[in-house]
C-alpha cells in the first residue's frame, strides 16, 4: 500500500513539473515577438536583424540548456542556421522561416539540411524539428 501512494506520489510530481514546464511554453511562444514574427511572415514581410537578436535573447534565457547545445563550438553553425534552430523552436513553420528570412523554401530546406548534418549526423531535413526538440529544456 505504501508502495502504490509513493508511486502515485511519484506521477503527480511529474505532472506537476510538466505543467510548469508548458506553462513556459506557452508564455514563450505567446510572447510579443514571436506574435510579431508570426505577423510579418504572415504579410510576407522579412525579420530585421533586431528582431532576431530579440528572439535570440529570449531563447537564451527562457530556454538556456537548448541554446547552449545550438550554439556549440563543434557543430559550427553559422549566425543564420542558429537563427532557424531557434524558429524551429519556437514552433514557426517552414513556410514562416523562409519568409522571415527572405529566402525560398528550396533554400530554407537546404538550410535545415545542413544543419541537421552537422548537428546530428543526418541526411534531409525532414528529422531536423524532432530532433531539435529533443534538446529542449522541456
Amino acid at each position: 500500500e505504501i508502495m502504490q501512494l509513493k508511486n502515485a506520489l511519484s506521477a503527480y510530481e511529474a505532472n506537476s513539473a510538466d505543467e510548469a514546464q508548458w506553462n513556459v511554453e506557452r508564455i514563450v511562444t505567446d510572447s510579443a515577438i514571436c506574435r510579431h514574427l508570426h505577423s510579418l511572415s504572415a504579410k510576407g514581410e522579412k525579420a530585421t536583424v533586431e528582431e532576431l537578436t530579440d528572439l535570440s535573447t529570449m531563447a537564451k534565457n527562457a530556454f538556456p540548456q537548448f541554446f547552449a547545445a545550438i550554439t556549440k563550438e563543434e557543430y559550427g553553425l553559422t549566425d543564420r542556421e542558429i537563427i532557424f534552430c531557434l524558429l524551429i523552436r519556437f514552433h514557426f513553420i517552414p513556410s514562416e522561416i523562409a519568409v522571415l528570412n527572405g529566402i525560398s523554401s528550396q533554400r530554407a530546406t537546404n538550410i535545415k539540411t545542413a544543419i541537421n548534418k552537422k548537428m546530428f549526423g543526418a541526411n534531409g531535413a525532414k528529422t531536423l524539428e524532432a530532433q531539435l526538440l529533443s534538446l529542449t529544456d522541456i
